[in-house]
């Protein structure tokens, strides 16, 4: 579904000239306005319901932390394959229909994604966690996740490094069919940095299992800026000019860098949301389409002829992410990596006599809330496991096992997963 998305884009940008031309536009940078109302209509759609949505909540009901970010970066590394073609496919229709045909590939595609998801997909929500609708509990659920200022900080920074993203998307055509003159070209040029991002993905879901979302996050963050700053410090002093094998390498770069970027801060701002999925999923997918189609737009808008506005709104952007996540601190995300071993690894119940053990009956006896472990923690229960990791990690007097995130399913443990 949500792949669909990302085709209908795609798939029209060889097209916007001669959209823009039929539209009557005036200004060379007006038809990226059509990529900017689409993407409105799915960031409006989010806050009901929308394959955004549907694909965070389906993977937070069954994944979280870094094992999440996992999951997130293989999902995205395939949604970039199919999107890399979709220009080829929509200059493949103009050659042999007008720009009025991709629409209609588009509502076939969509048509065959909604009946293959009703068919196939099931449920992922355990029975004992499912909550029937209401105004009420929705609002209240809307209001907790507006609320929580990790799950914002995260958003923020994910709509403002995806801002650039949207930016690129919106001028693309300009800057390859025009500026560049490679005309029915622009698909391969368009894939080849589209792969980029699905490499990065592809590695991040290797990496992010060892160093950390945090970690991978603001590596990426940084080295974004880096290279961005110096690319635009060159174009400046060139007058404007860049080659276009060096635009290649910098985009390469750059969107390798989003690509470990996607998964990872998504991930974090879903963390401390897994009771509320469905909502925080459509909170998060709203807030950051909104805040992305704002800058990204404001960059496509910005273009001269020249790559500078695109280059520098990756550095200016990448350097903004990095503030917020500064300001949202390593906080709830950071700390449950740590002892992510819990609910990602080991998943034991304490009823031995285990460092580990003397951990969770110690924060039992000091949180009447948290359930008794001389039956096992319940199977698939998240929201638990949540409870006790922070406990311990909040607890100095926790054991140096259970701290530092090993795996202590020693005798009298019963793992679950």
């Amino acid at each position: 579904m949500k792949l669909g998305a990302h085709v209908t884009i795609d798939a029209m940008l060889p097209a916007l000239a001669d959209i823009g031309r039929d539209l009557g536009t005036t200004d060379a940078n007006q038809p990226q306005l059509v990529v900017s109302v689409l993407f409105l209509g799915l960031a409006l759609g989010q806050i009901v319901y929308g394959p955004r949505i549907v694909t965070m909540a389906l993977v937070r009901d069954q994944f979280e932390g870094r094992a999440m970010a996992r999951i997130m970066s293989l999902i995205m590394a395939v949604f970039i394959i199919v999107p890399a073609l979709a220009p080829a496919v929509g200059q493949g229709i103009l050659e042999l229909a007008e720009w009025r045909a991709i629409f209609g590939l588009l509502l076939a595609l969509a048509t065959i994604a909604f009946l293959w998801f009703s068919l196939r997909q099931p449920e992922t929500l355990a029975p004992s966690r499912r909550l029937p609708w209401s105004a009420r509990r929705f609002a209240t659920g809307l209001l907790e996740a507006l609320r929580n200022p990790k799950a914002i900080g995260y958003t923020i920074t994910a709509g403002l490094v995806f801002s650039g993203f949207i930016g690129y998307l919106t001028v693309a055509p300009q800057i390859f069919q025009t500026q560049y003159r490679l005309g029915a070209q622009f698909p391969l040029y368009f894939g080849g940095l589209a792969l980029a991002i699905g490499a990065a993905s592809l590695l991040n879901a290797r990496m992010v299992m060892k160093f950390g979302m945090q970690l991978l996050s603001r590596r990426a963050l940084q080295a974004q800026c880096v290279i961005s700053a110096l690319c635009f410090a060159y174009v400046w002093f060139a007058g404007g000019s860049l080659p276009l094998w060096a635009l290649m390498v910098w985009g390469s770069a750059a969107f390798f860098c989003q690509g470990l970027l996607f998964g990872n801060l998504n991930a974090m701002a879903m963390e401390p949301l897994s009771h509320i999925a469905g909502i925080g999923a459509a909170v998060i997918g709203t807030l950051t389409s909104i805040i992305s189609l704002t800058l990204g737009t404001v960059i496509g808008q910005a273009y001269n002829r020249t790559v500078l506005p695109l280059i520098g709104g990756f550095a200016g952007l990448g350097l903004a992410g990095l503030v917020v996540m500064a300001w949202t601190g390593e906080g709830v995300s950071e700390r449950i990596e740590a002892a992510g071993f819990i609910a990602e690894q080991v998943n034991c119940a304490a009823t031995g006599s285990s460092p580990l053990s003397k951990d969770l009956k110690g924060c039992q006896q000091g949180n009447p809330a948290l359930p008794s472990s001389d039956g096992g923690l319940p199977d698939n229960d998240s929201a638990r496991y949540s409870d006790y990791r922070l406990c311990i990690l909040g607890n100095p007097n926790s054991s140096a096992t259970a701290r530092a995130g090993r795996s202590d399913a020693g005798a009298g443990h019963r793992c679950i997963g």
